[in-house]
């Protein structure tokens, strides 16, 4: 949707949480690493980086190694990997659990990531005690 589909009140809504996203950014430490690292984490495995980068050093490896951990976490949950499925990459802990830019930091190490299907990182959401097998199991009675 493109801003000339929204009302005149809807794009107020935007720039208003535009404004907040900048102030909180620039006043709060903790948010601005999180925000920092969710885009450093996408470029990183789209253009690669190494381990001795900074985002390696959070990270605990090189891009390649949390690639291939991400793939191994899909096989776990899922049996198999594909190229052509659609995954997103999910923190086990929730990044907003982490209080400060230490606790955030080591949320965003490699062992807290896991691939998942979309559909399964909307339910699981900000939960650290989802079981995944239990709801893969119900989807598949027709429960959910």
């Amino acid at each position: 949707m493109s801003n000339k589909d929204l009302s005149s009140e809807q794009r107020k809504v935007m720039r208003i949480k535009d404004r907040e996203k900048i102030r909180r950014k620039r006043q709060d430490p903790v948010y601005k690493r999180k925000r920092q690292l969710k885009e450093y984490l996408g470029k990183g495995l789209k253009n690669g980086f190494t381990a001795t980068s900074k985002l390696g050093k959070v990270v605990g490896c090189d891009s390649e190694a949390l690639k291939e951990h991400l793939i191994s976490t899909a096989i776990k949950n899922y049996g198999y990997y594909s190229d052509t499925e659609e995954y997103e990459c999910d923190h086990v802990i929730p990044t907003h659990s982490g209080k400060t830019v230490e606790e955030v930091e080591n949320l965003y190490h490699k062992d807290n990531t896991q691939l998942l299907y979309p559909r399964h990182n909307r339910v699981k959401g900000d939960k650290h005690d989802f079981d995944l097998q239990v709801y893969i199991e119900m989807e598949k009675e027709g429960k959910v």
